[in-house]
Formats: C-alpha cells, structure tokens, sequence
C-alpha cells in the first residue's frame, strides 16, 4: 500500500505473516484461490485441482520461454 501523503510503501504485515522470512511466495495463486472460493464457490477439492494446473501452467509456460522445451513431470 502507498500512503498518500508521503509516497511510501509498505507492505502488508498480515500477508507477510503468511509466508516463512526469506522465502517466495506467489500471490497470483493466492488470488487465484480467493476468486475460486469467494466468487466461484468452489469447494476446497476444486480448488486445490484449480491450484495445480495453474501452476503446472506457469511452468510450462515458463520453460517455453526459457527455451527449455521439455518440462519433467511432476
């Protein structure tokens, strides 16, 4: 978030609760997950299927990228 009157960020102390210090952590699947329950009311099952193919998405979409045709499966 910004503040308005002086321009500085700062980030969200709830969300970093969520993630271990020092690691990476995709709030696009986040997201993905909240829109799946809040907006589709999916169930958790649904969800969890929904999760991974959009990550396996994201992986294959970023190994054609890369250049790396062949993506290992998982």
């Amino acid at each position: 978030m910004v503040c308005p009157d002086c321009g500085r960020t700062y980030r969200s102390e709830e969300l970093c609760a969520l993630v271990p210090p020092g690691a990476n952590f995709g709030y696009d699947v986040m997201v993905y997950a909240g829109n799946a329950l809040f907006l589709r009311y999916r169930n958790e099952e649904e969800v969890v299927v929904g999760c991974l193919r959009f990550v396996w998405l994201f992986v294959r979409c970023l190994s054609f990228f890369s250049g790396s045709w062949r993506v290992g499966r998982f």
